[in-house]
């Protein structure tokens, strides 16, 4: 009993810590196949992204309407406009995660090594699987 809690606060601290790349911590818990619970803040704030992340890709940025945002989402207007304040911001933080997304794809395939036009074929081929994998993120790039 006494690891399972240590292994809560673990990964209650390093949910906090790697607050702004929900993707890692995800892929992490899926490795060491750990039960983690998040917070209601962040289960609202990850149903407001993937909502908005769908608007931008259904409408483009200058259709995209905070208020579908906040209806689809389950949150009231104001919930919204108090974790993102605009419509730019809530787009920036869905691009940057689209980025990180996508960095993180691209650093795995880098070796020093490699001479240094293996590494640039490699790193188009990640490329383009990622952008293959992930059929939304090709809007983005």
């Amino acid at each position: 009993m006494i690891i399972l809690v240590k292994r809560q606060v673990f990964f209650r601290r390093f949910y906090g810590i790697l607050h702004t790349n929900l993707y890692l911590a995800h892929e992490l818990t899926l490795l060491l196949d750990i039960k983690v619970v998040m917070s209601k803040k962040d289960n609202t704030e990850q149903a407001i992204l993937q909502t908005a992340e769908t608007e931008f890709l259904d409408k483009g940025f200058a259709l995209a309407k905070t208020t579908e945002i906040a209806k689809q989402a389950g949150v009231t207007h104001a919930m919204l406009h108090y974790y993102y304040r605009t419509k730019e911001k809530l787009f920036e933080r869905v691009f940057q995660e689209k980025v990180d997304l996508m960095a993180h794809s691209l650093v795995a395939t880098l070796d020093d090594g490699k001479p240094f036009l293996k590494q640039m074929e490699d790193l188009m081929g990640a490329h383009f699987d990622f952008i293959a994998e992930t059929r939304s993120c090709r809007f983005f790039f």
